[in-house]
């Protein structure tokens, strides 16, 4: 991933993905948390926690 995507467009603010092993495994996932890159499976859940507060 930090090759193929980072170093050639630059840090991206989120990857969409269809959710398959190679985005979903800890050390990917892990990379991604320190590097604050969102999957969109992330950001779904923290709109979905925004509009139950929001009511």
């Amino acid at each position: 991933i930090k090759r193929q995507i980072f170093e050639k467009h630059g840090k991206p603010e989120c990857i969409l993905t269809d959710c398959g092993k190679e985005f979903t495994a800890k050390e990917v996932a892990d990379f991604l948390n320190r590097e604050n890159v969102n999957t969109l499976l992330d950001l779904l859940i923290i709109i979905k926690q925004q509009a139950q507060l929001n009511g």
